[in-house]
């Protein structure tokens, strides 16, 4: 994977991402919104979160993450 730029919204998402605070459609949200680059993203996606409640019960899982992108892009 390629080097990504570590801005201080990486490093946000990526520290709520390892906490198990923050969830896979939010993740794309912050991309839809050009908070994060898809790059940013993806990298995240490669490290291991905190199985906390949220994590446990949210329903879109990384094996839906094309569905979930499909579903924002739409919004």
């Amino acid at each position: 994977m390629a080097d990504v730029a570590i801005t201080p919204q990486y490093r946000l998402v990526l520290n709520r991402w390892t906490t198990g605070a923050i969830t896979i459609r939010q993740v794309e949200l912050f991309v839809k919104t050009g908070w994060l680059t898809r790059d940013q993203a993806d990298q995240i996606y490669t490290y291991p979160r905190k199985q906390t409640e949220l994590v446990l019960n949210d329903p879109f899982t990384p094996e839906r993450l094309g569905e979930i992108r499909a579903n924002i892009e739409s919004d």
